[in-house]
């Protein structure tokens, strides 16, 4: 098995990955094996040169995926979705802002934490999207500031050629007692 190191520069895929993280993937772990729901996925996009992004797989081709309220649904049923906690931050300006967290189960039993702060954003509440043959639709764990395949004109529906690692483990983290710690790996 070859493997790749990834440092993460962005919060969207937190709480399940952090900012600074870095990360130990399986190298090509995607060309002998399609994605699957839940899937973490390394992906590189040709509307972004350059950059490396980290997400997590939600739609298949052929699923039909939509947002209500900040709720997940694949092919019209509601994913289950638990809450975890509720917070309120104070921004350096003194502004507070509010935030949940939430365990999303899917269809595979598949499990992971999301964070949502405003179930009224755009985001959270999108149109049905039909998944089409060869493409993927992918998310962020921290779905107010992520950049996915919500977002058609940024990012959109991930092409099949696009998905090359799977992230397998945390190797370096700020937070000591992360490192080690195992993401969601299925033999």
């Amino acid at each position: 098995m070859f493997s790749h190191l990834y440092r993460i520069s962005s919060a969207t895929m937190e709480p399940t990955i952090r900012q600074g993280d870095w990360l130990w993937a399986e190298r090509r772990a995607y060309c002998t094996r399609d994605p699957e729901r839940g899937d973490l996925v390394v992906l590189a996009l040709p509307a972004h040169p350059g950059t490396v992004f980290v997400k997590r797989v939600i739609g298949l081709p052929g699923d039909r995926v939509q947002l209500k309220q900040g709720e997940l649904y694949l092919n019209g049923e509601p994913v289950r979705h638990d809450w975890i906690e509720s917070a309120i931050h104070s921004s350096e300006s003194g502004e507070a802002s509010q935030s949940a967290r939430f365990m999303e189960t899917l269809p595979n039993e598949t499990r992971y934490a999301v964070d949502v702060a405003d179930p009224e954003a755009p985001l959270e509440n999108t149109e049905a999207i039909t998944v089409p043959a060869g493409q993927y639709f992918v998310l962020g764990d921290n779905r107010d500031h992520s950049l996915d395949s919500r977002t058609a004109s940024e990012f959109g529906l991930v092409p099949r050629a696009s998905i090359a690692d799977r992230p397998t483990l945390v190797l370096w983290s700020a937070d000591k007692n992360r490192i080690g710690l195992r993401l969601g790996v299925r033999p």
